[in-house]
């Protein structure tokens, strides 16, 4: 969804047209799914195994992109850059501390495109915030930013158990 609130935000601030929600509005909401996103990348690279603990840090994630974005608004980004690097510590101590092992099994190639799509993101956000600047950056950037973070993801290997079915069975009662 996160995608989809991004092009219909560049969408409709590109063509100056509201899109059932003004381009404001659909701002906001890419803006909380974008930080969400980054948060649920940094415990997936957490390598739990623990599918419930997962689940809980990105329910907790989702609420706290939310209600964090709201105490910002616009002038400020202090509380959501607070909530990203209390994911990031959990990462990194995750990563070195948990389990060190799981670097060995990153994807290197997947990290280098992503890193490439990320410096171009930055690049393109620089660019972004120059006032006579096209707002064609601003869709760029989130493409490349996109790209960074399907990257960033793919690197990574899924450590936790997934249940694959989707109907429960008897024997999922006894567990």
């Amino acid at each position: 969804f996160q995608f989809i609130a991004a092009l219909l935000f560049n969408t409709s601030h590109a063509l100056g047209v509201k899109l059932f929600l003004s381009a404001l509005q659909w701002h906001f909401i890419n803006d909380v799914l974008a930080l969400n996103f980054a948060c649920c990348l940094l415990v997936h690279c957490m390598g739990n195994r623990s599918e419930n603990l997962n689940t809980i840090l990105r329910y907790l994630s989702f609420a706290l992109a939310w209600i964090f974005k709201l105490r910002d608004q616009w002038d400020s980004a202090l509380w959501e850059v607070f909530l990203v690097v209390m994911y990031a510590l959990a990462a990194i101590y995750g990563m070195f501390i948990l389990n060190p092992r799981l670097m060995k099994l990153w994807d290197v190639d997947s990290i280098k495109k992503g890193g490439l799509c990320f410096c171009a993101a930055i690049i393109l956000f620089g660019l972004k915030l120059n006032p006579r600047a096209s707002p064609i950056f601003a869709g760029f950037m989130h493409l490349f930013a996109g790209g960074a973070s399907f990257f960033f993801w793919k690197a990574v290997p899924v450590m936790d158990k997934k249940n694959d079915s989707l109907l429960p069975t008897a024997a999922s009662a006894f567990r």
